[in-house]
């Protein structure tokens, strides 16, 4: 019985020695993440989102935001816009509404001496009743025009950087997303 109560103990106490080391090693991985989100550097980006037709400009859209050096912590983001009721749903009648607006996610890091921009860019908004087809009642249907983009590209500070130039297939309409980065001093 007492050989038992030995290994018993033994057991216990080794088993408390890994757990100890494991909050050690945990605790110093948390330091180094919370040391790294102190030293990580802050960026102004600032994002142009142009809409043209046959070469004029018919909207432009300007977003800025400060962002931290940081690849593995949560995106920033930018969401603007309305919510469109668009009729009842379920047993009790209720309204459901359509988010239309401009929706932006991004995350910026340092590698190998460059500025790596990741970013998620939606747009969408209620097409004018021209662009309705037949038979197609706008009051109860509305039509929403939409685009997106999710991407990662290497971005120069300072400069302003053409990231995509994307063509709208329903209509003469082309959407052009730019970027500049510049270093913050806080």
């Amino acid at each position: 019985m007492q050989l038992i109560k030995t290994t018993v103990l033994a057991l216990l106490l080794t088993t408390v020695a890994f757990c100890q080391a494991d909050q050690k090693a945990a605790s110093s991985t948390e330091q180094k993440q919370v040391n790294a989100n102190e030293n990580a550097e802050t960026y102004r980006l600032d994002v142009t989102i142009r809409e043209t037709q046959e070469g004029k400009l018919v909207s432009s859209r300007n977003y800025s935001a400060l962002l931290r050096e940081l690849r593995y912590g949560s995106p920033r983001t930018i969401r603007i816009g309305s919510r469109l009721p668009v009729g009842a749903s379920g047993t009790n009648q209720g309204v459901t509404y359509l988010d239309v607006g401009t929706n932006l996610t991004m995350r910026l890091w340092e590698m190998d001496g460059k500025l790596i921009l990741s970013m998620t860019v939606e747009v969408s908004s209620i097409a004018p009743p021209s662009d309705a087809t037949s038979g197609v009642k706008l009051a109860e249907y509305p039509i929403l025009r939409q685009f997106r983009t999710d991407q990662e590209a290497a971005i120069p500070l300072g400069k302003p950087t053409l990231l995509n130039s994307v063509d709208d297939p329903n209509s003469n309409h082309k959407f052009q997303i730019e970027v500049t980065a510049t270093k913050e001093k806080i």
